[in-house]
């Protein structure tokens, strides 16, 4: 007859293996790709641009829309959105990014516990993040989200 409390230890150690495993599903993006980001970012001297954006969360609904920002100074001038916004949202610069604030959100959260991964995508050339999808532990509300920019224009 088997170890009946060896049988648990191991059912229950294979359990919480398996349990990280599902909420590891997005693989962590390396800091040295971050790290090589904000370097062609940096080199680039854009601090004055036009960039499209949404950010897909449990967010106002503003926020869930491509919307075209221009920023100057690395500031959020205005926001139009390219598509019709939701039943109830409205226009706003409130909850927008810039390329800087971004690199930052992708470090934060990689630091954050409830968080379980953080995967970005970098344009090529000047290094700003085209996708960033943050993933938390399952038991957490109101955490993840997919950040996305495209058209970027200086």
């Amino acid at each position: 007859m088997p170890n009946v409390r060896a049988l648990r230890h191991t059912t229950a150690v294979l359990g919480m293996l398996a349990l990280a495993a599902c909420e590891r599903h997005v693989a962590p993006t390396p800091a040295s790709d971050l790290a090589a980001a904000r370097a062609r970012w940096a080199a680039s001297g854009a601090t004055t641009y036009v960039v499209e954006s949404r950010i897909r969360c449990f967010c106002p609904g503003h926020l869930a829309v491509w919307t075209r920002l221009s920023i100057r100074n690395d500031r959020v001038e205005s926001a139009e959105p390219v598509e019709p916004l939701p039943p109830g949202a409205f226009t706003s610069v409130l909850g927008w990014q810039t390329v800087p604030q971004l690199f930052e959100t992708i470090e934060q959260r990689a630091k954050d516990d409830v968080v379980v991964g953080v995967a970005a995508r970098y344009h090529p050339t000047l290094g700003y993040p085209e996708e960033i999808k943050v993933t938390c532990r399952s038991n957490v509300t109101d955490c993840g989200g997919t950040y996305e920019l495209r058209n970027l224009a200086r």
